[in-house]
């Protein structure tokens, strides 16, 4: 009786620090956006921007920067103007987000995510929109032969190029200045590539549709895997969606990033990738998904 009532007070304690962490990150990047955009010169964008749900489903776009004048359509904000973003952030990027990461086991994720799903065998592996390679530490190294790390901003890829080095790697990692929808970029990376890799990238492509596409084209048509790991629109918890949409505005300013795509929507739309599975963490705001050319790998076992 003793046993039973200690595990209902782990069990409780521990929804209870799931709960409260999952609260505390989101509330600490409202508060850090609301702060940013505060402190800049920048004017508030307008209001068809911050339409928050509809921004982010399917092809439409997104974006976020404290930049002067009037903050354009989202799509457009984020070809010409979120590299400055991301540029000004990457140097503070891993100390600002790390122990949110922590708080709601996003590493524990990246780890599951790439030591459950690439397959046994020498990979060549793609990662966009790869940041400051915040995945380098838990690839299945005796699983990867050469890992190829690329993003649309440079000042990333100089810090994700020393972070590889503190991790000392055991496999081949080279890095590539690349558009994430770009396939002419993509091609120039090499491959194509047994597996393709995209963690939270896909609230920063201008179109995920377009994204999806050259991912697809960018691994084994017979045998390559795409590995999303994502965040979006929850898939449930509205209490959550309501502040996603709430905030939407601020956090695009500041963070490059639209943060309340519809996600399961996004990739169950595409006519390029064929979805294998979809889990979800976070009251459906974190999703895990996998998936393959569409209709060009029957008959490939992958283990979901």
């Amino acid at each position: 009786m003793a046993s039973m009532k200690l595990n209902r007070v782990v069990i409780g304690a521990g929804l209870a620090a799931y709960v409260g962490g999952t609260f505390c990150a989101y509330s600490y990047f409202s508060s850090s956006s609301s702060s940013s955009s505060s402190s800049s010169s920048s004017p508030s964008p307008s209001h068809q921007v911050g339409v928050g749900h509809q921004v982010g489903v399917g092809s439409s776009h997104g974006a976020c920067c404290s930049c002067s004048g009037a903050v354009p359509a989202p799509g457009s904000f984020l070809r010409t103007s979120a590299a400055s973003v991301w540029s000004r952030n990457a140097s503070s990027y891993d100390s600002k987000i790390s122990m949110d990461e922590i708080i709601m086991g996003v590493p524990i994720l990246r780890w599951y995510m790439l030591w459950r799903y690439i397959p046994q065998g020498h990979n060549e592996v793609l990662e966009v929109c790869a940041g400051t390679n915040r995945n380098v530490a838990y690839y299945p190294s005796k699983r990867v032969k050469q890992l190829v790390v690329s993003d649309r901003c440079d000042a990333m890829i100089d810090v994700a190029k020393r972070k590889t080095e503190e991790s000392r790697a055991s496999f081949d990692v080279e890095y590539a200045v690349a558009q994430a929808d770009d396939a002419s970029a993509l091609r120039r990376t090499g491959g194509p590539f047994d597996v393709l890799v995209d963690t939270f990238g896909l609230c920063s492509v201008p179109d995920p549709q377009v994204a999806l596409k050259v991912w697809s084209q960018s691994v084994k048509q017979d045998t390559g895997l795409i590995l999303l790991l994502e965040h979006g629109r929850s898939s449930w918890a509205s209490w959550l969606n309501n502040q996603l949409d709430r905030d939407m505005d601020k956090h695009l300013r500041n963070w490059g990033c639209v943060w309340n795509r519809d996600i399961a929507e996004i990739v169950h739309a595409s006519e390029d990738v064929e979805v294998v599975s979809v889990q979800t963490f976070h009251f459906g705001t974190t999703y895990l998904v996998v998936a393959r050319p569409k209709a060009k790998a029957k008959g490939v076992a992958i283990n979901v």
